[in-house]
């Protein structure tokens, strides 16, 4: 019995389709509800199948086509190029990683407070690259005016720069304080106290510096738990490691 098999082939936008019983190639251009027609009627899934290549590229093409303003299911689709991005052995991952915040960045994307924070929870991961310029990239997103839950992603990129594997610790908990500092930042007293419980830990850089940000901030009519932020900076600034003892002191002396 004859039976005609259809090799569909995903090429940028094109569909080239072969048949035994056509001489040649047919190109023509479809539209995003024809491709999604095409793929379910043959199962046909761009980077599923391992033996599937330059998976790289065909993920870098997806997510081009993601970021058009006109492609429908656009949340499904980058949730599952995230997906396909953060399985171990997808080629370029901190690339598509990158390329997908830059996405989730602009003011147009649906649910970016989501995806930023599954793209958190992808950076906290031991095995994803460059850790710490995506996490770096994740505060400053976060500390734009427009980011959908800020408190929530400034303490969970707080709680991931308190681990020892994080990179550029000190200037990720120092950003974060400017953060907290400023007047719209959500919950700023639960931020303060923590970071200065970061601080007060011995593998911490900069610590001198750190304390005496958060001394100025404490010292600020606007300040939560006023009294319990002096009380506590007077304890660390009691032990012996502590930088710049006899400002900090003295300082604190004229707060009080």
């Amino acid at each position: 019995m004859n039976k005609t098999v259809f090799i569909p082939y995903l090429v940028i936008f094109n569909i080239v389709i072969i048949s035994p019983k056509q001489y040649f190639p047919l190109f023509f251009y479809v539209s995003e509800l024809q491709i999604h027609q095409i793929i379910q009627r043959y199962n046909y899934h761009p980077f599923s199948p391992a033996c599937t290549e330059n998976k790289g590229e065909i993920l870098y093409k997806l997510f081009r086509a993601t970021s058009k303003s006109c492609t429908e299911n656009k949340e499904e689709i980058l949730y599952k190029l995230f997906r396909a991005a953060s399985k171990p052995y997808t080629e370029n991952k901190g690339k598509i990683l990158y390329k997908l915040f830059r996405t989730a960045s602009k003011p147009c994307t649906e649910n970016k407070g989501e995806i930023l924070y599954k793209l958190f929870r992808a950076a906290s991961k031991p095995c994803t690259e460059n850790k710490g310029e995506i996490l770096y990239k994740l505060f400053r997103a976060a500390s734009k005016p427009c980011t959908e839950n800020k408190g929530e992603i400034l303490y969970k990129l707080f709680r991931a720069a308190s681990k020892p594997c994080t990179e550029n610790k000190g200037e990720i908990l120092y950003k974060l304080f400017r953060t907290a500092s400023k007047p719209c930042t959500e919950n700023k007293g639960e931020i303060l106290y923590k970071l200065f419980r970061a601080a007060s830990k011995p593998c911490t850089e900069n610590k001198g510096e750190i304390l005496y940000k958060l001394f100025r901030a404490a010292s600020k009519p606007c300040t939560e738990n006023k009294g319990e932020i002096l009380y506590k900076l007077f304890r660390a600034v009691s032990k012996p490691c502590t930088e710049n003892k006899g400002e900090i002191l003295y300082k604190l002396f004229r707060a009080g």
